[in-house]
């Protein structure tokens, strides 16, 4: 597809969402626009559904018990500011997160992280 049809972090979409999106065929594309304006209206629509249902799912799913947090460190911006010197500041990549702005965690550090009052950006799949 291109860029230009990749949804951003501003529309709420995460990055396995965007890249899903982004990963889509022109037919798969044409199909998902026709089924969100017009929904299923035979069974050939109800199969191209399933299809990209299932495609969406294994692009997105999580491990089961697995939960993303933003990272703290960061605040989800996937880089920090370091002292060079005396002189000045860079940015690097939150070793944290990886650069990444977000962090996985397992159930017991969700709980933890829920009781102190941090909401998961996305839970389990299942």
């Amino acid at each position: 597809m291109g860029s230009v049809n990749k949804p951003d972090d501003e529309e709420g979409w995460s990055k396995q969402e965007a890249e899903w999106h982004d990963s889509l065929s022109i037919e798969e594309f044409v199909d998902l626009n026709m089924l969100s304006s017009y929904g299923v209206q035979d069974e050939e629509d109800a199969q191209k559904l399933k299809k990209l249902r299932e495609s969406y799912e294994a692009a997105t799913a999580l491990i089961a018990g697995e939960y993303v947090f933003e990272c703290w460190e960061c605040d989800g911006r996937g880089a920090i500011e370091v002292i060079v010197d005396e002189h000045g500041l860079s940015q690097e990549d939150c070793s944290d997160c990886n650069g990444e702005g977000v962090q996985y965690v397992d159930e017991e550090e969700a709980a933890e992280r829920i009781d102190g009052g941090y909401t998961p950006l996305r839970t389990p799949s299942a």
